[in-house]
């Protein structure tokens, strides 16, 4: 299955669309100690999914770029009704990792020259990759996701993994709009 991501600003925060459903994502912006939720909604409004940083020292020390190593990213708690099902963790530079439902996901990113590559792994198997656009119009960053695995749950979880990997490797630096732009990182 093919779908496409949008991501684009609102007032209350990022928004991200998909090309294939009416399910939205929205994420807050953030700056200093504040914490990221990123919320998964179906078409009624109702959540489904919420990735949610719950710990303010640890924000803190990846803040601290003196305390931190260069592998520092923020862990989100993986929310379903209310109940944790997940955390992420580090692995290495570039990798990310997700412990939910008894297994672990990898999600190791990559710079193309033209693009930028996300792999989904499973049990050493790619179940699905996002590809970013170096360039981009108007801030809105666009993904092309191809899931492998064919059914809704795929769907919604690379979907997600699309919004947290949006505001972890591609964090703005400003709010600022311009017509284009090449990322050069």
């Amino acid at each position: 299955m093919n779908y496409k991501v949008e991501r684009f600003f609102s007032k209350e925060g990022f928004v991200f669309k998909n090309s294939i459903n009416k399910k939205i994502i929205t994420a807050n912006y953030t700056f200093g100690l504040l914490l990221r939720k990123i919320v998964l909604q179906n078409e009624m409004g109702e959540n489904i999914y919420m990735l949610k940083q719950v710990n303010i020292a640890e924000k803190l020390l990846c803040l601290l770029k003196f305390f931190s190593i260069p592998t520092s990213k923020p862990i989100f708690i993986l929310f379903s009704d209310e109940h944790i099902i997940g955390s992420t963790g580090n692995l290495k530079e570039n990798t990310l990792k997700i412990n939910f439902s008894g297994s672990t996901i990898k999600i190791l990113y990559t710079k193309e020259k033209q693009f930028h590559k996300i792999e989904i792994e499973e049990q050493e198997e790619v179940i699905a990759k996002i590809l970013k656009s170096r360039i981009r119009y108007g801030r809105k960053n666009i993904y092309d996701v191809t899931v492998f695995e064919k059914c809704e749950y795929w769907e919604n979880i690379t979907f997600m993994i699309t919004a947290l990997c949006d505001v972890i490797f591609f964090p703005e630096q400003s709010l600022r709009i311009a017509a284009m732009e090449y990322d050069l990182n």
